[in-house]
């Protein structure tokens, strides 16, 4: 095979590599243009994602850096990450539902399980949720759904 070192280098248009490209140092590229991003505001990536079906026996339907989802008992659940967190301040956006027969499912919320008045159970290996259904009682998820944002 054969390399190349190339000390400084600027590209205009489109860039192809074949093979591996590896790069030492700082890479300073900007990524929006290729997530559809616009404006100044930072571009914050998912470091995990969850759907899962609450019901009987837990199960993961798809994810990325989830470890396992634990029942805790109904409608509570504890969610580990394969990799964890750099910190235990990350932002989960959560969501859920719940089957009510007769071909109708009814929207739930999810909220953070909390410790006590002032402290949540999260961690930067894993966090506990709640899924709560309109009378405000835990209810097992049909369908849940979870961003971790970083």
């Amino acid at each position: 095979g054969s390399s190349a070192t190339l000390l400084s280098n600027t590209f205009d248009g489109n860039q192809k590599v074949n093979g591996t490209l590896e790069v030492t140092g700082a890479l300073n590229a900007d990524i929006k243009p290729l997530l559809n991003a616009q404006g100044v505001a930072p571009t914050y990536a998912v470091r995990a994602w969850l759907n899962f079906n609450g019901t009987g026996t837990v199960a993961v339907c798809g994810g990325g850096n989830i470890a396992s989802v634990i029942d805790d008992g109904t409608g509570s659940y504890t969610i580990n990450f394969i990799t964890p967190m750099p910190n235990n301040n990350y932002a989960i956006a959560q969501m859920g539902s719940t089957y009510l027969g007769g071909g109708n499912a009814s929207g739930m919320y999810i909220t953070e399980r909390t410790t006590s008045a002032t402290s949540v159970s999260r961690t930067v290996s894993s966090f506990q949720v709640l899924a709560l259904n309109a009378g405000n009682s835990g209810s097992d998820v049909l369908s849940g759904s979870l961003l971790v944002v970083c």
